[in-house]
């Protein structure tokens, strides 16, 4: 048992540069994966952007017709007003 393990310890740093050599000559992994993960994210980020952009545009619609209806009905109360003193009447 004990003549194996430095005979084992020496074969293996015999081949630890036979296997390192043979690691770098391998290809790098397939970027497809990669790329396609990429686009979806990329797909999913331009449509919550135009999800927002669809709804704070209809809310600034909301706004302006509310506005338009305080406006309308402020005129509407500021013509119906009699005309009366500007300042009340001194107190006796």
């Amino acid at each position: 048992m004990k003549s194996h393990f430095p005979a084992a310890v020496a074969l293996g740093l015999v081949l630890l540069p036979v296997w390192a050599v043979h690691a770098a000559d391998d290809p790098p992994a397939d970027p497809t994966p990669a790329r396609d993960q990429a686009k979806t994210v990329s797909g999913t980020v331009k449509h919550n952007a135009k999800v927002v952009a669809d709804a704070a545009k209809d809310s600034a619609k909301q706004v302006a017709v509310a506005a338009k209806k305080v406006a309308h009905e402020v005129a509407v109360t500021t013509k119906k007003a009699p005309p009366g003193p500007e300042k009340p009447p001194p107190a006796p």
